[in-house]
């Protein structure tokens, strides 16, 4: 456990350095199997050292721009694949909304097709 506390604790100085230094940040986990439900734990991670902007740009814009795929990924215009989450609050307030197993996601929609839809 304490050797996860120091990983843990460089990883977010190093978000901070590379902020600090203009690094493009996309964001994602490795986390496979039974640890697939805390991929979205992440997003709180990060606001620890970095705005909720950043951190929802990294995801969507800097993701797609890390991939190619500037204008299909990452965006919401015609053409582009419609990935899109209805999100019960305001995750610039308060990143947490996106955290947990999609309680506050009351839409999912991943390439046009909807995997969560409760309004």
């Amino acid at each position: 456990m304490e050797k996860l506390r120091r990983i843990s604790d460089y990883a977010l100085s190093g978000l901070e350095i590379m902020k600090r230094k203009g690094v493009k940040m996309g964001l994602g986990t490795d986390l496979l199997g039974a640890l697939h439900t805390r991929q979205s734990s992440e997003f709180e991670l990060r606001s620890r050292v970095l705005p909720a902007i950043d951190i929802l740009r990294s995801a969507c814009a800097v993701n797609a721009e890390l991939l190619g795929e500037e204008g299909r990924l990452g965006c919401v215009r015609e053409g582009a694949w419609a990935d899109l989450l209805v999100v019960d609050g305001d995750p610039l307030k308060d990143i947490t909304v996106l955290g947990g197993a999609g309680e506050r996601l009351a839409v999912i929609m991943s390439a046009g097709r909807f995997h969560k839809r409760t309004l």
